[in-house]
């Protein structure tokens, strides 16, 4: 991935990972933090910073990128997708085709682990 490699070079400047995260916040390079939190394992971070920008979709990516995310994992990319629907989908408003955030944040929410869901939440998911 050549943003990561760029990233790594530029946390090299820095005396501590946790010292190029900070500066990376406070000037708002939201999009370079997710990538280095989410090179460090911290998918939970990385993802609220996706979020936080309005990219829900890599958001959503991150949390569920391994085989078996956790249950904390599972819980916040439930609430991420089902957001992002409320907010493109919501007052009975349907989608384009031509929507691609929404097509795939609608396959994603058929494909989450209902068992993560409250119920709330999984007639969100089936009304959809």
């Amino acid at each position: 991935m050549p943003i990561l490699r760029n990233c790594e070079k530029g946390i090299q400047l820095f005396s501590s990972d946790e010292e190029a995260l900070v500066f990376l916040e406070d000037y708002d390079l939201d999009e370079a933090r997710a990538i280095i939190l989410q090179s460090r394992g911290k998918a939970l971070e990385a993802a609220e910073a996706h979020a936080n920008e309005g990219r829900v979709l890599e958001a959503v990516g991150v949390l569920l990128e391994r085989p078996a995310p956790s249950i904390k994992e599972s819980k916040m990319a439930i609430r991420y997708v089902l957001a992002g629907l409320w907010k493109r989908m919501s007052f009975d408003v349907g989608f384009r085709r031509s929507d691609t955030t929404t097509a795939s944040l609608l396959e994603i929410s058929f494909r989450l682990d209902s068992g993560a869901m409250t119920e709330d939440e999984v007639d969100e998911v089936r009304s959809t």
